[in-house]
């Protein structure tokens, strides 16, 4: 299930408090840590000790496309031999990646008959303990890739044959997934990925932080049923804690809206604004489904996701198939308008769920957070491409 204008195909600050399997792809045997101990957006940031790492898909088929990775990262403690940080293996050609070698260096590699070859010049070592954003890019339609370090090009667009990007052998494995030698550890936290599709978002991500807002009181519709206390309660903690505490419904248009605690972001320019939840329907058959829907204001306009699907184990995103995207992104306020979200706006939007078929077994959700990604005022950067509606299912 993809959205007409998702661009942005990815935004995630490690903000779930655990790393849920629906998150991603793929895991590797030891996955990362959701560290609390300094992260530098939020709550959490992504701990990788060596070997650990997450593959994220964002097409479930080859494509001819060009990716934009972003992340804050920190080296804890350095590599005794070079891993990759980004890595990528698209179909039927060799593997690349971005590498972090054992003096802080980033690097672009290829694999090649069974050993990694450096590509372009290295960066500046990078201090330990200090956030770098970096950013890392895949052509497959040029058929290069390229790297920068806190926003400066740093080898320029190296030639490397890419073919297509796409399913699980295309994406994209982050971490420090080529455990190789015996000692390190990085954190990252504020991931993104951007394509070249789309009206938004569609280059470079640049300066990028992600926060999630989390009800704080109940919006202008509380139809559900709770499984104990208010509405709004049983869907803000972090982590999610699924059967404990959730909100239940079967009949169809019963809707649920909450408030959501200030943003206090300021006069940050807001990228995107991603809307998801953690649901189950106990059944396939006979279960009611649901969408989800924001609005900027009580009795605002409302926008809403395409229907998601019936599942039998808790899960977030679009569900259990790949691609596993948000179900509902948005570049501008709600509906048809072409302004820009605001932190304003972010203050006072309700976000929530409408049950679009009923059934005689209930939908249940237990966890609904606003994801936002911004960057600072002062790093102002044009917004790429026409003023156009936000890309989902609908709006009224």
């Amino acid at each position: 299930m993809e959205c007409a204008d998702v661009s942005r195909m990815w935004t995630d600050g490690a903000e779930y408090g655990t790393l849920h399997s629906h998150l991603y792809s793929a895991t590797s045997a030891s996955p990362p840590t959701n560290d609390t101990t300094a992260p530098p957006d939020g709550a959490y940031e992504y701990r990788f000790d060596l070997g650990e790492s997450f593959r994220k898909d964002v097409y479930a088929a080859n494509a001819t496309r060009i990716l934009y990775i972003h992340a804050r990262f920190t080296v804890v403690t350095a590599v005794d031999q070079g891993n990759a940080i980004f890595h990528c293996s698209p179909p039927g050609t060799n593997p690349i990646a971005l590498f972090l070698n054992t003096d802080n260096t980033l690097q672009l590699s290829v694999f090649i008959g069974g050993a990694w070859f450096s590509a372009g010049s290295a960066s500046s070592a990078l201090a330990t303990g200090t956030v770098y954003r970096v950013e890392w890019k895949i052509d497959s339609i040029a058929n290069v890739f390229a790297f920068k370090l806190e926003g400066t090009d740093v080898a320029g667009d190296q030639s490397v044959t890419i073919g297509d990007i796409g399913g699980s052998a295309g994406g994209i494995e982050i971490g420090l997934s080529t455990a190789l030698g015996t000692v390190g550890q990085v954190r990252m936290d504020s991931l993104a990925i951007n394509d070249d599709q789309g009206s938004f978002q569609n280059t470079w991500v640049g300066e990028q932080h992600v926060i999630h807002l989390h009800s704080d009181s109940a919006g202008d519709n509380t139809a559900w049923t709770p499984l104990a206390g208010n509405n709004w309660d049983n869907v803000e903690e972090v982590p999610s804690d699924d059967i404990t505490t959730y909100n239940s419904e079967t009949v169809l248009n019963d809707i649920d809206d909450y408030n959501y605690g200030a943003s206090g972001l300021g006069s940050a320019v807001i990228d995107v604004v991603h809307v998801t939840d953690r649901w189950i329907n106990p059944l396939f058959i006979g279960s009611a489904k649901h969408v989800l829907r924001i609005k900027a204001s009580s009795g605002g306009t409302v926008e809403e996701s395409a229907e998601l699907p019936a599942v039998t184990i808790w899960t977030m995103l679009t569900g259990n198939t790949e691609p596993k995207l948000y179900p509902l992104t948005l570049y501008d306020l709600p509906g048809a308008s072409a302004t820009a979200w605001t932190a304003a706006d972010l203050d006072t939007a309700q976000a929530g769920v409408r049950i679009s078929t009923g059934g005689g077994v209930a939908c249940r959700v237990s966890n609904l957070p606003i994801v936002v990604g911004y960057h600072s005022a002062v790093a102002a950067r044009r917004r790429v491409g026409p003023a156009l509606m936000s890309a989902n299912a609908g709006y009224f």
